[in-house]
């Protein structure tokens, strides 16, 4: 009788404990950081502003946004350093976020995320879902980088490219 009351406790318990974590279906929902949405219009967002033009090899037309001083300023209590969002054509595809180093911020990410993957080789946790991934580095004694990435970036490169040399193309 006692022993299955704990069987049962015990699965009570870890049910409760695997619903409060989430899964890379949390990070597809969200789609980016703090209501910047990756795949959006830059547009939307009167509270970043240019910045600067971006030479990226493998994503040209890249712009890069920064926020206005008074927006963004901490996640849960934890400052945020500096945050950065790279557009290509008006499309925002990257959202770099850099914070105070501190564990709680790891771990709200596992809890909003799930379990990450971790390299060893580059010390990087990372998430990902069918068009997010999110990446934490850390980043000397006192910082993290996270980065939410757009996937679909490069098949819109790609689609534009084809473009461009249709257009070429035609002109013959």
């Amino acid at each position: 009788m006692k022993r299955g009351l704990l069987v049962t406790t015990i699965l009570i318990l870890m049910s409760f404990i695997s619903t409060k974590a989430q899964s890379p279906d949390e990070l597809e929902r969200r789609k980016g950081f703090k209501g910047i949405i990756l795949g959006s219009q830059i547009e939307q967002y009167t509270d970043l502003v240019y910045k600067k033009d971006s030479k990226d090899k493998n994503i040209p037309d890249t712009r890069i946004y920064s926020r206005k001083s008074n927006t963004y300023t901490d996640i849960g209590g934890i400052e945020i350093l500096d945050l950065y969002v790279k557009v290509y054509r008006g499309t925002i595809y990257e959202i770099k976020v850099i914070t105070e180093k501190n564990s709680k911020l790891a771990e709200s990410l596992k809890t909003a995320f799930g379990t990450p993957n971790y390299s060893v080789r580059s010390g990087t946790y990372t998430w990902g879902s069918p068009s997010v991934s999110l990446s934490m580095i850390s980043k000397g004694k006192s910082k993290f980088e996270l980065i939410y990435l757009w996937t679909s970036i490069k098949k819109l490169v790609q689609k534009d490219r084809q473009q461009e040399i249709n257009q070429i193309s035609d002109d013959f």
